[in-house]
This record gives structure tokens, C-alpha cells and sequence, in this order.
């Protein structure tokens, strides 16, 4: 009997349509980037060619991590055996190991200023690309087995397409907030002179920018309006479009293991994004670098719990496992981004002279903060791991349910 041939559904053209995609954008990016920092350099300008290379060299990743998507597609739209299940190598968590020296190169090169041009993009992208890489691996290796393809799709999903959705609707949100900011701020603050010190070349310097900031910060319902934006808006915002893994499938085969590995990717995806952008070359790098990686691991675990949930509601109907475990990535990401805000708010209160800066509140609101940053990158350490050998074990050992036994007439996960 002779053997029917592949036939590439949808899934594979998006992948490849979309790796494609992917990589003329971050190549047309990264060339407008590399003349920025071309620009910077003619005309002796330090700063602006470092950050002109800096983000080129980002959206030059972002392109060549979307490679693999066109040939995993293109292979499966050409009639390719590629993209099978295999799980990665767990030889590739021995690169972990070059972190610390990454940390070293990148404070010679941004601390320094030791051949910054060369050595700050290579140590920044491998700064951020090594968590990432070891959260990925590690999951994968003991999660369930899933096409690579499929792998590659959601990981790229995380890394594309949730940055632009969660950009555009925090933007949209963030304007109702500053309206009330700035009504509130009316009364007490010349808003006109805020606004023309905010677009000068150099507000930070500014001592009359200083004193509207020490106003600002003195006021508890400002506080009040930036954290319940940063901890309660943002999160849900992020939480909700960093589960667009598992979108497609939630009314189809996906088991729990596989949805909650599959926001992990996602995750992973969305930390390698922020990773890349969000940390600026210059004084610091090297703390920030070292929170990113506990950054990495929140926006890994609660991805994951968030796209498990989801998946527990719509196809088995537990919808109390579903509300609870997007209250958890809720809770987990707000008080990673509150504890965040509040080390922030200590450091600018002692910048501008607040009397009580060195006493008082803001001392303990910095070191909790701290201890509360440290225990959550404990926890969405250790909570992935958990919750996927639990996960994958549990479905190994498992008698199927009805549902399982009985599957409504639906698409299966392409495999």
C-alpha cells in the first residue's frame, strides 16, 4: 500500500508566513537602527551610536530567531520530515554556565567603557538570551513531548506578536490614567511647565524637575494610581495576551501538561523581548541584568499557569481552576512589578533630596521590596519545574476521563 503523503495545513503556511515576516522586519529595523548608530558615530556622539547598535543588534535576533519557524514551515509546506517531537539535549544548560562571565564582559564594556562598541551588544544579548535559553530546555526536556514546530510557533508568538498587542493596550489604558494624573496634578502643579521641563534635553537635571518629582512622590494617591496601574493594569493585560499560546487550541486536544508548557514558551518568548528592550546599555547594566533573570522566570511561570487555566475551563469545563490560576499570575506579576515600583520610588526619593529618604518608610519599603523580588524569582524558579513534572505525570498515570474517552467532534493540535 503505497504511503499517502504530507499534506501542510495552516499552521504550517502561518509559521512560515510569519517567520518570514518576522525576519524582513527585524532586518529592516535593525538597517534604520545601524544608520542611527552610523549617524552617532560621524558626529561624535558616544551615546546615541552605542544605543543605535545596541538596538540594532536586538531586532537582529529577534530576525534570526525567527529562522528556525521558516524551516520548520517551509519544510512542511515543501513535504520536509522535519519538526518531529524530540525534546532538546539538556547539554544545553551547560551554557548557563557563561552567565557570570557575560555579567563580567558587559561591566567592562557599559561600566567601563573597554571597546563597548563590540563587547556591549554581544554581552547584552547573551545576558539575555542564557536564562531564557536554560527555562526553555529545562521545560522541555521534562514536559511532554511536542512537535517543534509547534514549539517554535508559540515561542515566537511570546516574542512577536504579545509585545505589540500589550504595547498597544497599555498605551490605550495608560491614557485614562494619566488624564486623572494630570486633573488631580492641576491644582498643585504647573502641568504647562511639567510638560515643557519632560521634552528638554536634559529634565533630569533640572532642579526645578527634581522639585516637581519630590511633590509628586509626597502625594500617597499618586503612588496609589501608579501602582494600581502597574500592578493591577499591567499584569492583566500582559497575563491575558502572554496565553495566546494556546488560543488556537482550547477547544481542542491540548492536554493540561501541554497547555501549561506551551505559555511557558510563550513566556519565554515575551522575557526574551523585554530582556532585549527594556534594559538600556550604560550605568547599572549589570544589576538590571541579574533582576531580568528573575524577570524571565515570573513572566515563565505565570504564563504558563495563566494558559493552563485557560485550558482547564474550556475544555474540561473546570472553570474554578481556570479564575484560580489567572488570580495567581495576576497576584505573582503584580507584586513583582509593585515591589519593583516601590525600590524605584526610594531611589528617586533619595535623589531629590526627601528629608525621610535615608529614615522612616522608604528604607523599609526598598529592602521589603527586595526580599519580596528574591522570594517570587525563588518561587517562579521552582514553581515551573513542579508544576510541569506534576502535570506530565499525572497525564502519564491517568485513566482518561468521559471527556477523554468521549472528545467532542473537533480539530485535533496539528502535530
Amino acid at each position: 500500500m503505497k504511503e499517502l503523503s504530507y499534506r501542510p495545513d495552516s499552521w504550517d503556511y502561518a509559521l512560515l508566513f510569519g517567520g518570514i515576516i518576522g525576519v524582513f522586519l527585524g532586518l529592516t529595523a535593525a538597517l534604520g537602527l545601524g544608520g542611527v548608530a552610523l549617524t552617532g558615530f560621524i558626529g561624535g556622539n558616544r551615546e546615541t551610536a552605542l544605543a543605535g547598535e545596541w538596538s540594532a543588534a536586538a531586532t537582529l535576533a529577534m530576525a534570526a530567531l525567527c529562522l528556525p519557524a521558516v524551516y520548520y514551515g517551509g519544510g512542511k509546506v515543501l513535504g520536509f520530515p522535519v519538526g518531529g517531537k524530540e525534546k532538546p539535549s539538556r547539554r544545553w544548560l551547560l551554557l548557563i554556565l557563561l552567565f557570570p562571565a557575560t555579567l563580567a564582559t558587559g561591566y567592562l564594556a557599559y561600566e567601563r567603557g573597554i571597546v563597548a562598541g563590540l563587547l556591549g551588544p554581544i554581552s547584552h544579548l547573551t545576558a539575555a538570551g542564557l536564562p531564557v535559553l536554560a527555562a526553555v530546555v529545562l521545560l522541555r526536556s521534562l514536559g511532554p513531548a511536542i512537535p517543534q514546530r509547534r514549539a517554535w510557533g508559540q515561542f515566537l508568538a511570546g516574542l512577536w506578536l504579545t509585545p505589540a498587542g500589550a504595547l498597544t493596550l497599555e498605551l490605550i489604558t495608560l491614557i485614562p490614567t494619566a488624564a486623572i494624573l494630570l486633573i488631580g496634578l492641576n491644582s498643585s502643579i504647573d502641568v504647562t511647565a511639567l510638560g515643557e521641563m519632560i521634552i528638554s534635553p536634559d529634565p533630569l537635571g533640572s532642579r526645578e524637575f527634581e522639585s516637581v518629582v519630590r511633590q509628586l512622590i509626597l502625594q500617597p494617591w499618586v503612588i496609589v494610581i501608579i501602582l494600581v496601574y502597574v500592578a493591577i493594569m499591567v499584569p492583566i493585560v500582559e497575563e491575558t495576551l502572554k496565553s495566546i499560546a494556546v488560543w488556537p487550541f482550547l477547544r481542542r486536544g491540548l492536554t493540561p501538561a501541554e497547555a501549561f508548557l506551551s505559555g511557558t514558551l510563550a513566556g519565554a518568548g515575551y522575557a526574551m523581548f523585554e530582556a532585549l528592550f527594556l534594559t538600556q546599555p550604560g550605568q547599572g547594566w549589570v544589576e538590571t541584568m541579574l533582576a531580568r533573570v528573575g524577570a524571565t522566570f515570573v513572566h515563565v511561570f505565570t504564563a504558563g499557569l495563566s494558559s493552563w487555566g485557560l485550558v482547564e475551563g474550556f475544555r474540561y469545563r473546570r472553570w474554578s481552576k481556570c479564575v484560580l490560576a489567572a488570580l495567581a499570575a495576576f497576584a505573582i506579576h503584580g507584586a513583582w512589578n509593585a515591589s519593583a515600583v516601590g525600590i524605584g520610588l526610594a531611589v528617586v526619593a533619595e535623589q531629590v533630596g526627601i528629608p525621610e529618604a535615608a529614615t522612616g518608610a522608604w528604607p523599609t519599603i526598598a529592602g521589603l521590596g527586595a526580599l519580596v523580588l528574591a522570594t517570587l524569582g525563588v518561587v517562579s524558579f521552582v514553581g515551573p519545574i513542579f508544576v510541569t513534572r506534576r502535570l506530565t505525570e499525572a497525564r502519564a498515570g491517568a485513566v482518561p476521563d468521559a471527556l477523554e474517552l468521549n472528545p467532542p467532534a473537533l480539530p485535533r493540535v496539528p502535530s
